[in-house]
C-alpha cells in the first residue's frame, strides 16, 4: 500500500514539475490568477511573474498584545452586534453622515441623547490595520459582509484605497419615491439600502437628522459579493510566499528522483540475490529449495549455471 501511495505521489509531484516548467517557459505576467483558494477561512491568490510564482493574501496576524487584543474585540463585537450595521446622518447636502457603529468597536464612543431620549452622533471606531486579515476573513461570511467591507474602509490602508468613501456616500443617498423612510446609495462601489427605524429630527439648514438600519439589496448576487472581496484583496493583498521556478521545479522533482532511485536499488537488490541463489523477495537461501520460496512462497527461477563435465576427451557437453 505505501509503495502505491508512494508511487502514486511522485506522479502527482512529476506532473507539477511539468507544469511548473511550462509556465516557466510560458513567462506570463499574472498579477493574480482566478479568484484563489479559500483555506481556513483566509483566501490565498497565487501570482504570475515571468522568473517566479507567488501567493498573495491578507497582512499576517499582529503578535502584539495590544492588537491582538484589539482585533479579539473588534471580533467579538461584530458577533455580539450579528452584523448589523446602522447610519445616522443629515439628508440635506450639507451637513454630517456615516456609519454608526453604537459602541460595537474600540473607539466608539456611546451617543450622548437629547431631551427626549434620541441618540446623537456617534464616532467612527479606531480599527486599525492590525485588524485587517481578521476583517478579510468576515467578508467571506454573507451576514458580516457588509459591516466588514465599512470596517474595513476605517483602516488606514483601507481608507486611502478606497478614496475615502464616506463623503461619496453622503451624496449617493436618494429617497425611494413612494417609499418614506428608505434610501438607497452606493458606499465604495457596494449597494446599500436604509431602512429609517426612528422618527426624524429637524435641523434647520440640515434638513432632516435619520437613524436607519443599513443592508444591502436582497436581489444582491453571489457575483456582485464575490466582486467585493476580490476588490479588497487586490487593494490590500500583500505577498506571503514567493519562490523561483528553477527552485519550485527541483523541489518537485525530489520525490520522482527518490522513487526512480528506491527502483533502481530494488532491481540491483533483486539482481545480486538471484545471482546469488536466494529468493529476490526476502533473501531466503534456495540453494536446497524448490522453485518456490518457502519463507515467503515467491516463485522464483534459479540462476542459469551452465555446468559442464567431461565425456570425452577433447570434447565437452552442456546440461
Amino acid at each position: 500500500m505505501w509503495r502505491r501511495l508512494f508511487t502514486f505521489c511522485s506522479g502527482i509531484s512529476l506532473l507539477l514539475c511539468a507544469v511548473v516548467c511550462l509556465l516557466w517557459t510560458a513567462r506570463l505576467q499574472l498579477p493574480r490568477w482566478g479568484n484563489g483558494w479559500l483555506l481556513d477561512g483566509i483566501r490565498y491568490t497565487p501570482s504570475l511573474s515571468p522568473d517566479r510564482l507567488t501567493v498573495l493574501g491578507p497582512p499576517p496576524s499582529p503578535t502584539d498584545p495590544a492588537s491582538i487584543q484589539l482585533v479579539d474585540t473588534i471580533a467579538k463585537a461584530m458577533h455580539a452586534t450579528g452584523g448589523t450595521l446602522r447610519y445616522h446622518g443629515t439628508t440635506g447636502g450639507m451637513g454630517f453622515g456615516d456609519f454608526d457603529y453604537f459602541g460595537a468597536a474600540p473607539g466608539a464612543q456611546i451617543a450622548p441623547v437629547d431631551a427626549d431620549g434620541v441618540p446623537r452622533a456617534t464616532s467612527p471606531p479606531d480599527v486599525g490595520n492590525a485588524a485587517i486579515r481578521m476583517l478579510m476573513a468576515a467578508l467571506e461570511e454573507e451576514r458580516f459582509l457588509l459591516m466588514a467591507h465599512a470596517l474595513l474602509t476605517e483602516t488606514d490602508a483601507g481608507n486611502r484605497a478606497s478614496h475615502f468613501p464616506q463623503i461619496g456616500l453622503k451624496f449617493s443617498l436618494k429617497e425611494t419615491a413612494g417609499r418614506p423612510g428608505h434610501w438607497t446609495g452606493a458606499y465604495d462601489g457596494l449597494r446599500i439600502e436604509l431602512l429609517e427605524d426612528r422618527p426624524r429630527v429637524d435641523q434647520g439648514s440640515w434638513c432632516d437628522e435619520i437613524w436607519a438600519v443599513v443592508t444591502t439589496p436582497a436581489q444582491m448576487t453571489p457575483d456582485e459579493r464575490a466582486a467585493v472581496c476580490r476588490r479588497w484583496h487586490e487593494r490590500l493583498d500583500v505577498p506571503l510566499w514567493t519562490m523561483l521556478y528553477w527552485h519550485l521545479a527541483l523541489l518537485t522533482l525530489a520525490l520522482p528522483l527518490a522513487r526512480f532511485a528506491v527502483g533502481v536499488a530494488g532491481h540491483v537488490r533483486r539482481r545480486r540475490r538471484h545471482v546469488a541463489g536466494r529468493c529476490p523477495a526476502c533473501g531466503y537461501d534456495l540453494r536446497a529449495s524448490s522453485d518456490r520460496c518457502p519463507e515467503c512462497g515467491a516463485v522464483t527461477a534459479k540462476p542459469n549455471h551452465r555446468i559442464t563435465q567431461p565425456l570425452v576427451k577433447g570434447q565437452t557437453h552442456r546440461w
